[in-house]
């Protein structure tokens, strides 16, 4: 009798290790970050990117939350330069969007390079000539850009890509989407998606109606969803953060499961670190 409680017990510690590796091999928790950090501008006062400290508080929040990948918008060379230097566990890759190297805003992707491994990465430009710097469509403005990664997690691969759409060029935003969902499946090669990004534009948009055409918003199908809808603040804090204002976005393929979002109201000091909101949502791919 013994002998078989013995055998039993060692069955089902077995059993327990086996159906744990299973659920470890074939389901995947990350934690995505999407934050637009407002690039240095002098005009902004107070607020920019070394008054009042405001690249520090950027900084202690990025590693306060402890993303898995950060998808960063509006960062310039030497702000990416400055925050390669306070967070020590992640890398970062990404171009300059005027010329390919380090001039004019980047679309970077941060990753905890203790937890994923990155295997492959590029970038294209948001415009009818994706391969070089340049404007596309109606954007007067800037040159926009998307980065992009495949990254290893344990056994499993995904597609990541980062973005910022133009402002006021509505056809841009249209366009930008369609390009944005074509290259993800050309270079994504059926692996799972995650797309974040400032997409200047509402969730009743084209542009957005086009994207939830092939993948699912986080922040409309999470289990749990904590903070204001709106994302954009212009460092107002009067400003009544409404579904309108909500313009920045992480988007998934429908192998992920979006188990918390949360829009980050935080400030130091009484101060926000950025004119935008970060987002924060919890992944889980099955």
């Amino acid at each position: 009798m013994l002998s078989y409680i013995k055998f039993n017990m060692k069955y089902t510690i077995l059993l327990s290790l086996f159906f744990l590796t299973i659920n470890s091999t074939f389901s995947q928790e990350i934690k995505v970050l999407s934050y637009n950090i407002r690039y240095d501008n002098q005009d902004d006062g107070l607020d920019s990117w070394t008054a009042s400290k405001r690249n520090q508080k950027v900084a202690s929040l990025l590693n306060e939350l402890n993303a898995d990948v950060i998808g960063i918008q509006e960062a310039l060379h030497h702000q990416l330069t400055y925050l390669n230097n306070q967070l020590i566990q992640y890398k970062w890759i990404g171009v300059g969007r005027d010329d390919g190297k380090i001039e004019g805003e980047h679309a970077p992707i941060f990753y905890n390079h203790k937890k994923l491994k990155l295997k492959k990465w590029g970038y294209f430009w948001l415009s009818e000539t994706p391969n070089k710097p340049s404007k596309g469509w109606d954007a007067n403005c800037c040159n926009r850009i998307a980065t992009w990664a495949i990254f290893k997690v344990k056994n499993r691969q995904f597609f990541f890509i980062n973005t910022h759409f133009d402002h006021q060029g509505t056809r841009a935003q249209y366009e930008s989407a369609q390009l944005i969902l074509e290259k993800s499946q050309r270079f994504s090669k059926d692996l799972p998606i995650i797309l974040t990004g400032d997409l200047n534009v509402s969730p009743s948009s084209s542009a957005i109606q086009t994207l939830k055409s092939k993948l699912k918003d986080s922040h409309s199908t999470a289990l749990q969803l904590i903070g204001p809808n709106g994302t954009y603040n212009a460092f107002k804090h009067s400003m009544v953060p409404t579904d309108e204002k909500r313009i920045d976005y992480i988007f998934h393929s429908y192998s992920w499961k979006t188990i918390e979002f949360k829009t980050l109201d935080i400030k130091y000091q009484n101060r926000y670190p950025s004119d935008h909101f970060p987002i924060l949502a919890t992944l889980k791919l099955e």
